[in-house]
Order: structure tokens, then C-alpha cells, then sequence
């Protein structure tokens, strides 16, 4: 049995970071910027404290091997798809068909602080996987990593691999804080700034909010966030092969899990398989502030978040509009 540290993945903090996650799902589906805003913040201090803490415990050698991976999944992984806002709105004069939402970023302070936070953890596992892992204690057993599957971690193709992937997410997180920081406050990105948006774009769905209306039509601006079937969708459907909407079902079900549950998914299921397979003890929820802030912030999350729901749901208040 190791001793691990309940303050940064002990099952207080986990609880509560799985129960921010879901609290941004829901309001990001929703659409509610401004409570996600409020969440963020608090995510924020949670995060930003539990990789602060791990990586001065790493600098000092006192960590275990596995507690930088273990944080990473659950501050950093669990939450890249909200990395960055892409809102939607109807504009007739910034819409050739008339059909298609516009989309641009919405930057806003605690997001900006939260692509920061992703870029500087991540380049930081790039120098622990190379020199890091060196100094830090190891556990009773072989050090068993987990991407959803177990494997060594003490290999050399692993450490290897790490470090370029660390390396390489870096830069995109410095290039989306960059983006953000030179379009806080504005809500529209520049002309310079959506050729390197553009290299981020996997599917196609609606035009980028422009600074001109000389901008082509982009046809890439899904930027990895599924677009919901609209009515308009469905009345087509009407009049075409039976096998044309279930394809088209099944593809924005692929593109709603690639954007919002596979990082996810395999953050929860690495670090719960990894705290198990190097037989961490955390100890009891009760015993320890950290879990217990973690884990109040996490409650607090949801509960605003279903809150929200509830009020779309029986439209206790104005309309949840997309910025």
C-alpha cells in the first residue's frame, strides 16, 4: 500500500472535479455563459491549486511517480473541451442564407486564466517526463500508468512519447491563450488570427463571425463543437433516404462524443484503474480539508447547473441565449 495524497486526487477531490465537469456539460449545452463563467472561476481555484501543490511536491522529490499523471487527467484532461467559447447567435446581415447561425469566441477573464493554467501544466509535464520522473519517489511496486489500459511506467517509449505530447499540447493551449488574449473583451477573431483557428477545425457547421463581410463562407467551423439537429434538419429528413438522417444521426452522436466525453471518459477511467493498480491510499473524505473544499465546489457546481436546466425547462426566466 502507498500513501497517497488526499489533497490532490484523494476521492473528495475527485468526486467534485467529476461534478464541475458535468456542470459545465450541461450549462455549455445549454448555453449559459455566464454561469459557466461562475463555474470556471471556481474551477479555477481548484485546479490551479491542486497542480500548483503537485508540482512543488515534484520539485522538492517528495512526490510519488504517478501523482503528476493522476493530476494531469484530473485538471487538465477532464477539462480540455472548455479550453475555449464558441457562441452562436442569428445575424440576417452576417448570414448569406439567412439559415445558418454565426459563430465567434467569447474570451473572457477566467477562461483566459484557465488556458494558462492548461498551457503552463502541460509544458511543465514536458521537463517532468524527461527529468522530473528521475527524483521523485517511487512507489512499493512497479509505477503502473493508465491510458484506460495499464501499462509500465517506468518505460522509455512511454517517457518518450509523453514528453513530445506534452511538448506538442503545450503549444496549441499557448496558441488558444495567445487567440484569447488578443481578443478579450471583443468576441470576434481577426482575420491573421482564423487562418491558425482554422487549422483546429475538424467538421464543418456554421461561418466564424467575421470583421468584414468580404470573408469567404468558411465551411470548416464545426471547430469541434456539435451543432444540435435543427427543425430545419428534420423537415429535410422528410424527403430524403431513410438512411441519409441515420447517418447524419450517428455522425453528430461521433462528433458529441469526440467533443465532450472521450477526454473524459478516459480521465476518470485512467485515474480510477491507476489509484487502484498502485494501491494508493488517500484517506477518508472527512479527514482532509482539500477533499472536502473539492468536493463542497463540486456539489455547489451542479447544483447551479441543474438549477439552470430547471429554469429552461419550466422557463422560470428569460430564455437561455446564446451571446
Amino acid at each position: 500500500m502507498n500513501q497517497g495524497d488526499g489533497d490532490i486526487y484523494g476521492l473528495g477531490v475527485r468526486i467534485g472535479l467529476y461534478l464541475q465537469w458535468a456542470a459545465s456539460l450541461v450549462l455549455r449545452l445549454l448555453g449559459s455563459w455566464s454561469s459557466i463563467d461562475s463555474i470556471r472561476k471556481a474551477n479555477n481555484v481548484v485546479c490551479g491549486a491542486l497542480a500548483l501543490a503537485t508540482a512543488i511536491k515534484i520539485i522538492e522529490g517528495t512526490a510519488l511517480s504517478v501523482d503528476y499523471l493522476i493530476s494531469y487527467y484530473l485538471t487538465i484532461t477532464l477539462f480540455y473541451a472548455e479550453s475555449y467559447n464558441l457562441v452562436s447567435k442569428t445575424d440576417d446581415e452576417d448570414n448569406f442564407d439567412g439559415r445558418r447561425p454565426v459563430r465567434g469566441l467569447l474570451p473572457t477573464f477566467p477562461l483566459v486564466f484557465q488556458n494558462a493554467l492548461f498551457a503552463a501544466y502541460t509544458l511543465f509535464g514536458a521537463w517532468y517526463w524527461h527529468e522530473g520522473v528521475k527524483i521523485v519517489q517511487p512507489t512499493v511496486c512497479e509505477p503502473r500508468a493508465a491510458i484506460v489500459c495499464l501499462f509500465d511506467m517506468n518505460d522509455a517509449a512511454w517517457t518518450k512519447a509523453a514528453t513530445a505530447i506534452s511538448i506538442i499540447a503545450g503549444i496549441i493551449f499557448t496558441i488558444i491563450f495567445l487567440i484569447h488574449i488578443k481578443s478579450l473583451g471583443k468576441g470576434v477573431l481577426s482575420p491573421a488570427e482564423l487562418v491558425i483557428v482554422r487549422t483546429l477545425r475538424l467538421v464543418s457547421g456554421c461561418m466564424m463571425i467575421p470583421d468584414t463581410r468580404d470573408i469567404p463562407k468558411d465551411i470548416l467551423s464545426g471547430l469541434l463543437r456539435p451543432d444540435p439537429l435543427r427543425k430545419a434538419d428534420a423537415a429535410d429528413a422528410e424527403w430524403t433516404p431513410i438512411w441519409i438522417p441515420i447517418m447524419a444521426a450517428i455522425f453528430k452522436f461521433i462528433h458529441f462524443a469526440l467533443s465532450y466525453l472521450i477526454g473524459p471518459i478516459v480521465a476518470i477511467t485512467s485515474v480510477e484503474r491507476m489509484i487502484r493498480a498502485n494501491h494508493l491510499e488517500t484517506g477518508a473524505i472527512r479527514d482532509s480539508t482539500g477533499q472536502m473544499i473539492a468536493l463542497f465546489t463540486g456539489i455547489s457546481s451542479i447544483l447551479l447547473a441543474l438549477w439552470d436546466f430547471v429554469k429552461v425547462v419550466f422557463k422560470l426566466g428569460p430564455p437561455q441565449g446564446e451571446e
